[in-house]
């Protein structure tokens, strides 16, 4: 009997326990939070006052959106061959779009493009979010003749005396006469024919040929990690490709390679790192130039080279470096910034030597981002004996009913055992 008054205190003990102290709820959780970002662009045009620009992508992908892919063949002044995508599953793709860039006037008469072209994909598999898109117009030609025309430098050049025009344009064309004497037998003296023959040659051909790359944008999640990447594919610039007088040769060749930027961001880690790939740029020069041996030039990100200086087609090309940010939110920023190309600078310039005018080019821009916070879940919480009134019932009876059942089993053995002892 005083085993069972024992068990039935227990009872009473847990039942006013169990009433008075609780479990509190584990407080709500903090989702897993993800954002990645990427860009690029191959061509920016800044001519006669208008800017133009080609090859756009961008993709987003976001914890708490839907992914988004964006591209276009050309964005400015005018949005053409647009695509875009996104979705909540499976796959949403926004296929090869194309259409002819809409250049305005004045430009229109003096570029050539191709047809610009867009595509976009966004993905949901399994949870997993991903987008991929890409922009570009394949190539662009620059008739400095029809430059000249707009600009009504012919009509200038017709009222100046043949001495003044001949003997600054010898100076000028001095590293030009070189490879055009030895292919045409052309050689600048002061008669009108010389000057007029020269000038017809150089400027009744495509001046300026550029072949441009992709630009390209991809967000990618994993099980393990989130990836941006943004890159511009590189292109190729022919500065006067007089097939007549250099055999098939250029008079110079810019190629630009491809620019890349990557952020990562570990989700096991809840780490984010950036970094990029900036683009190199190599300088091939058609010989006979006056230059000497020095026919190829690299240029590493940082350095500046002018080539054909002091003629009209004078042109300057900076590579640009990347480097990588540390944002507010906790995130990264990759940049892999382009190049400059000052294309043909002597063409419409202000004066015989300000040399500010031509075709601005700037390529292969491309950028990534990511930021992240790993999933946080706050343990469950004892509460004391003072804890609030509950509403909606009694949650502490079943708790006491099984305290109580116990005992009354542990109690019949008891006795049990009693009677046969």
């Amino acid at each position: 009997m005083r085993f069972i008054r024992r068990l039935a205190a227990i009872a009473v003990v847990a039942t006013v326990v169990g009433a008075l102290v609780g479990v509190a709820p584990a407080s709500a959780d903090t989702p897993e939070r993800l954002v990645g970002t990427s860009a690029g662009r191959a061509l920016d045009i800044s001519l006669l006052g208008t800017k133009l620009s080609f090859g756009d992508a961008t993709g987003t992908v976001n914890s708490a959106l839907d992914p988004v892919a964006k591209a276009a063949g050309q964005v400015l002044p005018s949005l053409v061959g647009a695509t875009s995508a996104t979705t909540a599953s499976g796959t949403a793709k926004d296929g090869e779009t194309c259409g002819l860039p809409q250049l305005p006037d004045p430009v229109a008469g003096v570029l050539n493009l191709s047809v610009a072209c867009s595509t976009s994909i966004a993905n949901v598999l399994d949870g997993l979010k991903s987008t991929a898109s890409n922009g570009y117009v394949t190539g662009l030609d620059l008739d400095a003749g029809a430059l000249l025309e707009l600009l009504g430098l012919p009509n200038v050049l017709a009222d100046v005396p043949i001495n003044q025009l001949t003997d600054p344009l010898q100076a000028a064309l001095a590293p030009l006469t070189g490879p055009i004497a030895d292919a045409t037998g052309i050689s600048v003296d002061k008669t009108v024919d010389t000057v007029e023959g020269l000038l017809k040659e150089i400027l009744t051909v495509k001046t300026l040929e550029v072949d441009l790359g992709k630009a390209t944008s991809a967000v990618t999640t994993t099980a393990g990690a989130l990836t941006s990447v943004g890159t511009a594919e590189g292109a190729t610039i022919k500065i006067l490709p007089l097939t007549s007088t250099l055999g098939n040769t250029p008079l110079a060749t810019i190629t630009v390679g491809s620019s890349k930027a990557t952020a990562s961001y570990d989700r096991v880690a809840g780490k984010a790192v950036p970094s990029f790939d900036a683009a190199l740029v190599t300088i091939d020069l058609a010989p006979g130039l006056g230059l000497g041996p020095l026919t190829h030039i690299s240029l590493a990100p940082g350095q500046t080279q002018t080539i054909l200086a002091g003629t009209p087609l004078q042109s300057t090309i900076t590579v640009a470096d990347g480097k990588t940010l540390s944002l507010p939110d906790g995130g990264v920023k990759a940049l892999a910034d382009g190049v400059s190309v000052e294309l043909l600078q002597g063409l419409g310039a202000t004066s015989p030597t300000a040399f500010d005018g031509g075709l601005a080019v700037r390529l292969a821009h491309s950028e990534a981002e990511v930021a992240g916070a790993p999933a946080e879940t706050s343990p469950p919480q004892v509460l004391g004996v003072t804890a609030l009134p509950r509403t909606g019932g009694t949650p502490w009876i079943p708790v006491a009913g099984l305290g109580i059942l116990a005992i009354a089993l542990i109690g019949r053995r008891a006795s049990v055992r009693s009677a046969k002892g």
